[in-house]
């Protein structure tokens, strides 16, 4: 793992500023100002946090080498006592509007270039020299990330629900796949967007060696069940299909249903816990996206049972 006097021996011309006299708040992200343009600023604390964002970083080296699609650029480090706190990215993006939303078209060119996104990130160009590099280590991302909700999903859902989320990930760790390398937070609040268009994607300390299906499950819960559903019911699934035809790898079926329905239980519960998302603030309330989130879990509880007793 690269450590943080190498990302500064290789990174010479970025600026490197101590911790503010303020302080900083552990894992908080907003939205800053360098050298006139804006920035998102992440602060971590600690070792493993540390880790995340150097990997972070790196991931975004390689991509911007091996991809089209956009990644954030890197302006500054702040360090104290050689621990890495934060690394402030810049990153140009417009979230689209409820309108945009609502435009069939817009939705339709969105869905595509999402799906051409991860393509590029799971072709085996861009796996190998994720892997030569050394950048990745082969950890559990899929568990640690599902299980650390769990305690959110207990507190915002109702027991069977609860049960049923656990039951997935049990499912899922026993069915077993393949580790590549994947984004693991693919969702709109970590979207690129200039002028309209989809053209990359930001935020990923969360990246490692994982099961891709789950990056496709995340996408489509994202775009498609939340607003999707949301503004194009009668279309869902045409945009279902462009994903199901143009992802270039195989994928089992049941699985990518539960990653999605345990997904839309984490965003339910989220948003019932006050935490509605940055996109969804500026096109929404958070009780059309309760109400909405809700109606998908009750639909498809019965389902996915049958899916997770099928394994």
């Amino acid at each position: 793992m690269v450590g943080f006097d190498d990302l500064v021996d290789d990174l010479p011309e970025l600026v490197i500023s101590s911790k503010p006299s303020g302080g900083l708040s552990t894992d908080e992200v907003r939205f800053g100002e360098y050298e006139g343009e804006d920035v998102l600023v992440k602060y971590a604390s600690g070792a493993n946090d540390e880790n995340n964002l150097l990997k972070g970083y790196r991931a975004c080296e390689h991509i911007s080498e091996a991809a089209d699609f956009r990644v954030p650029e890197p302006v500054k480090l702040v360090v104290e006592d050689n621990e890495l706190l934060a690394i402030e990215e810049k990153v140009d993006t417009e979230y689209p509007s409820r309108q945009d939303w609502k435009n069939p078209d817009f939705f339709e060119q969105t869905v595509h270039r999402g799906v051409e996104i991860l393509n590029e990130m799971h072709s085996n160009n861009l796996q190998s020299n994720i892997k030569e590099s050394g950048l990745m280590v082969s950890e559990d991302r899929i568990e640690q990330s599902m299980t650390k909700n769990l305690d959110l999903l207990s507190s915002e859902t109702n027991e069977d629900v609860y049960q049923l989320c656990r039951e997935i990930i049990s499912a899922i760790k026993e069915n077993g796949f393949e580790r590549n390398f994947s984004h693991n937070d693919f969702n709109v609040d970590n979207m690129i967007f200039e002028s309209g268009r989809l053209t990359g994607l930001f935020d990923w300390e969360k990246c490692g060696l994982a099961d891709r299906t789950r990056d496709i499950a995340l996408f489509e819960s994202a775009i498609i069940d939340e607003y999707g559903m949301f503004f194009h019911r009668d279309k869902v699934e045409s945009f279902r299909e462009i994903i199901r035809q143009d992802i270039n790898h195989s994928f089992n079926p049941e699985i990518l249903r539960m990653y999605r329905f345990f997904q839309n239980a984490v965003a339910y519960s989220y948003i019932s816990n006050g935490q509605c998302s940055e996109t969804w603030r500026s096109i929404g309330t958070n009780k059309e996206i309760i109400r909405h989130r809700k109606k998908l879990i009750d639909n498809r509880k019965q389902g996915i049972k049958e899916d997770v007793q099928a394994f």
